[in-house]
């Protein structure tokens, strides 16, 4: 990841194993075209992808809008997988470690709920 790149957090989700990946089920494109990925972390796992974005504010309202639809389409579409603690609109963290700390904020959601 380079100085200028952030993570975007679409939401948290049960830790997957082997072949129960739902981001290999099918692919899904997130915010700016990237790639949503896996951030584990214990039993749960950040689904996140990369952006050159730090902060949405001053976003002209019409990108705002596709942007916003984009990780909506990437939560239903998770949601349909697995279960989901989805991020609110707009969670960007500088590093995977910033990622890993803020999701376990969130892991006790995610504790045992089935898919």
């Amino acid at each position: 990841m380079t100085h200028e790149e952030h993570l975007y957090i679409y939401g948290v989700i049960p830790r997957p194993e082997g072949a129960g990946d739902p981001l290999s089920l099918a692919p899904l494109t997130g915010l700016h075209g990237a790639r949503p990925e896996l951030i584990p972390a214990g039993d749960i796992a950040a689904v996140a992808s990369r952006t050159p974005t730090q902060s949405f504010e001053g976003c002209p309202k019409d990108e705002l809008l596709g942007l916003f639809a984009r990780h909506q389409r990437v939560n239903q579409e998770l949601i349909a997988r697995t279960a989901l603690v989805p991020f609110v609109f707009g969670a960007v963290a500088d590093s995977t470690r910033e990622v890993i700390a803020l999701i376990g904020k969130a892991g006790g959601q995610v504790a045992g709920r089935g898919a």
